[in-house]
């Protein structure tokens, strides 16, 4: 109930450029993995798209990280 109050508009922004991030990190995964990938047997190419998609994953949260810690500091 004592929480912090932050404009609507910075939390729409920042939630806007991390997923806007994300969406063209996802869009070009198959363009940067397909030549690691090809030729490889089926548990290689899971465990490339394992860390890819976990990679992905570990960045948007980093993002939402850092983006939360700037519009706490705008206070």
């Amino acid at each position: 109930a004592i929480g912090k109050v932050v404009e609507k508009s910075e939390v729409e922004g920042a939630i806007a450029d991390v997923v806007t991030a994300f969406r063209q990190r996802l869009e070009n995964l198959p363009h940067r993995i397909a030549p690691e990938i090809v030729g490889k047997d089926l548990d290689a190419i899971r465990a490339t798209l394992k860390q890819e998609v976990f990679g992905a994953l570990a960045e948007m949260e980093r993002e939402f990280s850092k983006q939360l810690e700037i519009i706490g500091s705008e206070e």
